[in-house]
């Protein structure tokens, strides 16, 4: 079953090279420090892969909801396992007991919603008393206007704000795209062992990042958001390397299509250049002025 491209939903089959997919993955990836041994709900999973990584990375069995009926049923076919289960609901009206999570995890969804103060409280709904949630959600400050799906979008004080009153500790990271260049040894550049089909077992490698440019929070592209009513665990500040090029996959894909209309419309403007054209357009052009030749 294909899933709809909205360009709203991250799809690794579809989207794998793009911004988006770096953006959605790293997220996972830096979510995945916090799961090891627990229970975990991906709140709002679009294709599943985000619940998929959360399991390999060691939690103890991982749920993933999303609104969308044709979401969940890709996600069943391609990241359903033993210990991932995938479920279509509301995310205002989630049909699971109280107290039932150690982690939320919930990526780009609160902008979606009107009423995200209900949200929130139904996320609290489900976590244990000293679960933890993980929420990331567009810094309205500098996310680019006019997205149809967006209801409400929030920047970094305002979504601290509905956090804490709700949860008595929450901490406030950034998000963003940067350029990195790496200096490795040869063991780090080894390719990793290809375990599954879906994701590679990428090594986590110790790095000194230095960082070589200021950027005030409020201009970060995103916001990322932990919060629990118990102590706030260590967090491991991510930097995560994808391929040379492939974010240039997509301009690649433009230039081709491109390239594509160009040709089709130099071989429009030879056919309507050309002698047979002029003749038929001719005589076209006579039946529509001569009343009698619309007979013929």
């Amino acid at each position: 079953m294909a899933l709809t491209q909205t360009g709203e939903r991250m799809t690794p089959a579809f989207d794998e090279g793009s911004l988006l997919y770096f953006e959605h993955v790293s997220r996972y990836f830096f979510a995945s420090q916090f799961v090891k041994s627990k229970a975990v709900l991906d709140l709002a999973c679009g294709s599943g892969y985000g619940t998929y990584l959360l399991f390999k990375a060691g939690a103890k069995k991982v749920v993933g909801v999303d609104l969308s009926k044709q979401a969940i049923t890709y996600a069943q076919k391609h990241y359903k396992t033993k210990d991932t289960s995938f479920k279509v609901c509301d995310a205002l009206n989630l049909p699971f007991t109280n107290s039932l999570f150690d982690i939320v995890v919930s990526f780009e969804t609160i902008e979606h919603l009107q009423n995200q103060q209900a949200f929130i409280k139904e996320v609290k709904r489900e976590l244990k008393n000293n679960g933890l949630l993980i929420l990331s959600t567009p810094n309205r400050r500098v996310y680019p206007k006019g997205n149809l799906f967006h209801t409400k979008e929030l920047d970094a004080a305002q979504l601290e704000r509905l956090l804490k009153t709700n949860f008595k500790n929450v901490r406030i990271l950034y998000q963003n795209n940067v350029f990195a260049n790496q200096i490795l040894e040869e063991t780090s550049l080894k390719i990793a062992p290809l375990k599954n089909k879906i994701f590679p077992d990428w090594p986590n490698l110790s790095l000194k990042a230095k960082r070589l440019f200021n950027l005030p929070p409020n201009k970060n592209l995103y916001v990322i958001a932990l919060a629990s009513d118990s102590s706030l665990p260590e967090i491991t500040q991510g930097l995560s390397l994808f391929k040379p090029g492939e974010p240039d996959k997509i301009t690649e894909k433009i230039n081709y299509l491109s390239s594509e209309v160009s040709v089709k419309s130099r071989q429009l403007n030879e056919i309507r250049s050309s002698r047979g054209w002029k003749l038929i357009s001719f005589f076209h052009n006579l039946r529509i002025k001569i009343p009698i030749l619309k007979k013929l």
